[in-house]
């Protein structure tokens, strides 16, 4: 009785087998490693803006108290190295352009002058001393956190605009002596109204 010979692998198949193994096990290497790499950088950035939100709050507080004044036009420092190695910060503190109300009333009521024929003349200074206000009172504070990530630096930025408390005060102030003036002009002209002639 004659035995049908076992079929097996041969020496190519079990080469082949293992170069794809190899493949594939290096295809998952270099996979898994970019996945560690993300979550790591996400981590960090998410770090920086938990660090840059704790600097903004901080920073509000003291402006709070006592008035942009507290803040200087520039700061840096780092956060604590043991918890945070590696990160730093750096804060702004600039002006930002206002606009001119007055050349804003011109343009505006210009339109409009033929029909009726609103003076802006009187109003120009007025309207100066509120842009000079509000171009003393606004200012733009920036907040950037630095940070190294494979020897590149990263940084997230924070901005927002802070008011000091007495612009408003000052407007207000301004404003109600406007009305008032203008006001006391018109009682003025009622009782000169009143005034009988005399012949």
């Amino acid at each position: 009785m004659n035995k049908q010979p076992e079929a097996g692998f041969s020496l190519l198949e079990v080469l082949a087998a293992l170069l794809i193994l190899a493949l594939s096990i290096v295809a998952l290497s270099e996979n898994q490693t970019q996945s560690i790499h993300l979550t790591k950088t996400a981590q960090l950035r998410d770090q920086a803006l938990i660090l840059a939100r704790s600097k903004m709050n901080e920073l509000d507080r003291a402006i709070s108290e006592k008035g942009l004044v507290e803040i200087r036009d520039q700061e840096q420092g780092e956060f604590d190295q043991e918890l945070y190695p590696s990160y730093r910060w750096v804060v702004l503190k600039q002006k930002i352009p206002v606009p001119n109300f007055a050349s804003l009333v011109s343009m505006a009521s210009g339109e409009e002058a033929s029909e009726e024929e609103f003076d802006t003349s009187s109003m120009e200074g007025p309207l100066k001393m509120i842009t000079d206000i509000w171009g003393k009172a606004i200012r733009q504070v920036s907040i950037e956190v630095f940070w190294k990530e494979r020897n590149n630096e990263k940084s997230y930025k924070l901005v927002t605009h802070y008011v000091e408390k007495d612009a408003f005060s000052q407007v207000q102030g301004l404003v109600g002596g406007l009305g008032g003036s203008s006001s006391s002009n018109e009682e003025q002209n009622e009782n000169q109204g009143d005034v009988p002639s005399e012949n």
